[in-house]
């Protein structure tokens, strides 16, 4: 039986722009271990460009 994700679980990022994913999150996060790639995940986080350029260089979309 799956609980419920708390808050604590999910990845986040910090005010320095560091992503954070806790081992304990949905795997689907867990892009070492087949989950979604780290574009996906920033994407979902809402992130700015400046933090994916960090984590995703060859991701960043021009607008």
């Amino acid at each position: 039986m799956k609980t419920k994700t708390t808050e604590s679980e999910k990845p986040s990022i910090t005010e320095q722009g560091i992503l954070i994913i806790p081992f304990e999150s949905d795997p689907r996060y867990h892009w070492w271990n087949g989950g979604q790639s780290l574009d996906d995940t920033l994407r979902e986080l809402q992130v700015n460009g400046d933090v994916i350029a960090r984590y995703c260089p060859c991701c960043v979309r021009e607008n």
